[in-house]
């Protein structure tokens, strides 16, 4: 059972323990790239290269390469940045079976979680992929939650939008919008729609 020891998820790289031995994996992600490292090499990432301590342990390796393609595709998504071209490329040449989890995951955990700009990004290199192009149900269901996922975002900003109106901020929260201002409100709001943590503003 592989434990994901430590990640920065942005670059994709991490450090997996598995069978008492520690290794390093970047993308794109093969298990057989997995190089053993020391625990120096561990240390000198955590504490002077900004890798996050996890500890995480995960059935198997197919289900921990899953979940760093995931959160490397979010936190990109998330600054702005597409998905990396590694991760692309390999969505593009997927086989069917690879294709379908992606799509299940996509639906019941990133939509569950209102995570819409990283289904947007795996949705989109997921539509470029040859076996989607050649496999009509497995177009139209991409095809479909692409849809659902631009019209749930869209649907979410306007709600935000109405919810920080100057009017409705002046009639609701005059104190803070004397102090603060409705523009830093705004963003204070945004960030915490996106960040869904009001403890997570001032990372």
């Amino acid at each position: 059972m592989p434990k994901l020891v430590a990640a920065a998820y942005e670059d994709g790289w991490a450090f997996v323990e598995d069978g008492g031995e520690l290794r390093s994996i970047k993308p794109p992600y093969y298990r057989r790239h997995a190089l053993p490292v020391s625990g120096a090499a561990l240390d000198a990432a955590v504490h002077h290269y900004g890798f996050e301590l996890v500890g995480k342990d995960f059935d198997d390796w197919q289900t921990l390469i899953a979940f760093l393609e995931r959160e490397m595709v979010r936190i990109r998504k998330s600054s702005g940045q597409d998905p990396p071209a590694d991760f692309s490329r390999l969505l593009r040449f997927a086989p069917e079976d690879v294709l379908r989890r992606y799509l299940d995951r996509i639906e019941f955990e990133l939509f569950a979680n209102s995570e819409w700009n990283a289904a947007l990004g795996i949705l989109s290199a997921m539509l470029e992929s040859n076996t989607i192009l050649n496999h009509p149900e497995l177009f139209g269901r991409a095809a479909r939650l692409l849809k659902r996922c631009y019209e749930a975002r869209s649907y979410g900003e306007d709600q935000l939008r109405r919810l920080v109106q100057r009017d409705n901020l002046n009639q609701r929260f005059p104190n803070a919008v004397e102090v603060y201002g409705a523009s830093d409100i705004y963003e204070c709001a945004r960030g915490v729609s996106q960040r869904k943590t009001v403890f997570a503003l001032s990372a």
